[in-house]
């Protein structure tokens, strides 16, 4: 046997990659960086799930907003506080309910979506 090979491991997505160092490139080169979201970030994402839902499920949000179930309890929570969205209880024993957009959410949806669009994407320099 020729000795260990040197490998590196490369998270993604969907699976984790094992390239040795020696014969192949990272998946990941050329490929644009992931921009971190902000808070306001993560409240904007889940107040555009809950309007284009028209009431969404904590399942919806966590799909929708790409987070956890814990994330999303703790932002749900600033934003029920915020009174930016109500919480409709459910009826049924399984049924957790819907979280629905306040009019104060949809305002403040609005004034996101029309600061970052006029700041535009921000540039990431190398």
């Amino acid at each position: 046997m020729r000795g260990k090979m040197e490998q590196t491991v490369y998270r993604t997505e969907i699976s984790i990659l094992i390239f040795s160092e020696s014969n192949q490139s990272s998946p990941l080169e050329g490929k644009p960086e992931m921009k971190r979201r902000n808070d306001m970030d993560v409240c904007a994402d889940i107040l555009r799930t809950v309007k284009e839902k028209s009431g969404a499920k904590k399942t919806h949000l966590v799909y929708g907003a790409n987070l956890n179930f814990k994330m999303v309890n703790r932002y749900t929570a600033r934003l029920l506080r915020a009174g930016l969205i109500t919480h409709e209880a459910g009826h049924g024993r399984r049924d957790r309910g819907l979280y629905i957009l306040t009019e104060a959410g949809e305002e403040f949806l609005g004034k996101y979506m029309d600061a970052t669009e006029m700041l535009g994407p921000m540039e990431v320099s190398a």
